[in-house]
C-alpha cells in the first residue's frame, strides 16, 4: 500500500483523530471546564452536517428537484455517520456538571437544575434525541414518502430546539431564546449542503446542475442571516437586560472581531459569490462559496458557544483545535467507512 493510500485509509483518519481527542482529553486536567467547551463547540459544528443532510433529503422527498438527485451520495453517507456522534456526545453528558455548574449560582434555576439539569436527566434526555434522531436519519436515507418526510422535518425541529437549549443556550443562565433552535436548523442545513456541494465539486461532478446548486445555497445564505438578523433586532429593540445577555460579550469585547469575520465569511462573501451566474455555473466558483460557508459553519459554532462561557474577550485555548481536529478526523474516517460500504449509491434509482 503506498503512502498516499495509506494517509487516505479511514483507519489513519481515525487514529489521528483518536490521538488528537486524546491530547484533548489530557489538557483537560489542567482546566476541565475550558476543555468541555472546546469540545462543545466542535461537536455541534461536525453534528450538523449529518443532521443538516438527513434534513435536506426529506425536503428533496417533498419537493424534488435535480439538485437532491446530484448531492445525494454525500447527503447520505454523511447523514449515515449519524451514530458516531451518539458516541461521541458522553463527554457531555459525562461533564454536564463541569459544563453547565454555574446555573446552580442562579438561585431561581437551583432546583431546576438540580432536577431537570443534572446529568441523570440530561443522559435520558441524549438517548431520547438520538433515538428520535436515528429514525429520522434511517427515514430520510430511504427515500421516504411526503408523509414520511414531513414528519421526520416536524421530529428534527422539536428535538434540535430541546438541544439547543440544553447545550448551547443554557451556557448562560436565565437566557433563553425561542429562535435558537430555527437558526442552529439553518446553520445545520447550510454547513450539510456546503459539504455535499464541495464533495461534488472536487469530484467535478456538478454535471449540468451547478445553477441549481448554488441557487441552493444562495437561498440558504439569505435564510440564515435573516433568522439571525431578526434575533438580534427582536433583542436590541427590547432591550431587557435578560435578553442582551446573550450579545453583550459579542458586541461589547474582542469577541466582536468574530462576530464580524462570521458576518463577512458565511454571509457577505458567499452572497457576493452566488449572486453571480457564471459562479453558479461555474464547479469552481460553486466550490469556493461552499469552502466558505464551511469555513463561516465553523466560525458560527465557536461565535455561538465560546463567547457565553469565556466573556471578557477572545480566549482560544490549544484544546480548541485539538477537539475540532480529533472530532472532525474520527467523521471523516465514518464517512469514508460509509462511502466505500456504500458505494452503491452512485447506481440509485432517480427519485419518483
Amino acid at each position: 500500500m503506498s503512502v498516499r493510500r495509506a494517509i487516505s485509509h479511514p483507519a489513519f483518519a481515525l487514529g489521528a483523530g483518536v490521538l488528537a481527542l486524546g491530547a484533548c482529553a489530557a489538557l483537560g486536567a489542567q482546566s476541565p471546564r475550558e476543555n468541555l467547551l472546546s469540545y462543545l463547540w466542535s461537536y455541534w459544528f461536525w453534528l450538523g452536517i449529518p443532521l443538516g443532510g438527513a434534513v435536506l433529503l426529506l425536503v428533496h422527498a417533498l419537493t424534488g428537484g435535480e439538485w437532491g438527485e446530484r448531492l445525494r451520495i454525500p447527503l447520505v453517507a454523511s447523514t449515515r455517520t449519524l451514530p458516531l456522534f451518539a458516541v461521541l456526545v458522553l463527554p457531555l453528558v459525562i461533564g454536564n456538571d463541569t459544563l453547565y455548574g454555574h446555573v446552580a449560582a442562579d438561585e431561581t434555576l437551583a432546583y431546576a437544575r438540580q432536577i431537570y439539569m443534572g446529568m441523570p436527566f440530561v443522559a435520558c434526555r441524549a438517548v431520547v434525541y438520538f433515538g428520535l434522531l436515528m429514525l429520522v436519519s434511517r427515514a430520510a436515507t430511504a427515500r421516504p414518502t411526503p408523509g414520511a418526510a414531513a414528519a421526520g422535518v416536524i421530529v428534527y425541529a422539536f428535538v434540535l430546539l430541546a438541544a439547543t437549549a440544553d447545550w448551547s443556550t443554557r451556557l448562560v443562565p436565565g437566557w433563553h431564546s425561542s429562535a435558537a433552535g430555527l437558526i442552529a436548523a439553518t446553520a445545520q442545513i447550510g454547513n450539510a449542503a456546503a459539504f455535499a456541494a464541495l464533495y461534488i465539486c472536487v469530484r467535478d461532478a456538478l454535471g449540468g446542475g451547478r445553477g441549481d446548486i448554488g441557487l441552493l445555497l444562495l437561498t440558504l445564505v439569505l435564510a440564515w442571516a435573516y433568522v439571525l438578523f431578526m434575533e438580534y433586532l427582536t433583542v436590541w429593540t427590547a432591550d431587557l437586560p435578560a435578553e442582551t445577555a446573550w450579545y453583550l460579550p459579542r458586541t461589547e469585547t474582542t469577541w466582536r472581531r468574530l462576530s464580524l469575520s462570521l458576518a463577512i465569511v458565511h454571509g457577505v462573501l458567499p452572497f457576493a459569490l452566488l449572486l453571480s451566474p457564471a459562479v453558479r455555473r461555474s464547479a469552481r466558483g460553486v466550490g469556493a462559496a461552499a469552502a466558505l460557508l464551511l469555513v463561516g459553519g465553523a466560525l458560527d459554532a465557536c461565535w455561538r458557544i465560546l463567547p457565553s462561557a469565556r466573556r471578557g474577550g477572545v480566549v482560544l485555548h490549544p484544546s480548541d483545535a485539538l477537539a475540532f481536529l480529533g472530532i472532525g478526523a474520527c467523521w471523516w474516517a465514518a464517512l469514508r467507512y460509509t462511502l466505500h460500504r456504500d458505494s452503491h449509491l452512485d447506481e440509485a434509482p432517480a427519485h419518483g
